[in-house]
């Protein structure tokens, strides 16, 4: 029995009070970097997330003036989006190029309930498509019979 008394009362054995604390102080200092990383991780890839798909918008709204065929006129124009589960504010900007019948357009794109605030910006330019001939210049065509590999069209 004597010797269970001493291992209780040897100062030796076991962590103080003061060595518990220093160990939970630590340990919290790390959960609190941690969660911090955490956050700062989660808040980037919220933001990327929003820039991708403002600027899918912004492109989108570039192909639509494309496949429209016209030139439109230099100016602004602006509207709203839904896509992806939120509305979009979208706000381009038609200016004119040194070069006849091209046009500079800038899509800006921001969310709909802060529409000052610009996430995304695409810029594309614009031009009338080219008038396609019935016949092409050239042809790509087998070897002529006198032997010669000439690719023009002898219409």
């Amino acid at each position: 029995m004597m010797m269970t008394d001493r291992k209780l009362k040897d100062p030796g054995r076991g962590f103080t009070l003061l060595e518990v604390l220093i160990s939970l102080a630590i340990v919290a200092i790390a959960v609190v970097l941690v969660l911090e990383s955490l956050l700062a991780s989660t808040t980037r890839a919220t933001m990327m997330r929003d820039q991708t798909l403002a600027s899918w918008i912004g492109f989108n709204k570039l192909t639509e003036y494309r496949i429209a065929e016209i030139l439109p006129d230099a100016g602004d124009d602006d509207g709203e989006v839904d896509y992806a589960g939120m509305t979009w504010h979208w706000y381009s900007v038609i200016s004119e190029t040194p070069v006849e019948n091209l046009r500079r357009v800038e899509v800006s794109v921001a969310f709909a309930d802060d529409p000052e605030q610009y996430i995304a910006t695409t810029t594309g330019f614009l031009g009338l498509p080219t008038p396609r001939s019935e016949y092409p210049t050239w042809v790509l065509s087998k070897q002529g019979g006198n032997g010669s590999n000439d690719n023009r069209d002898n219409r």
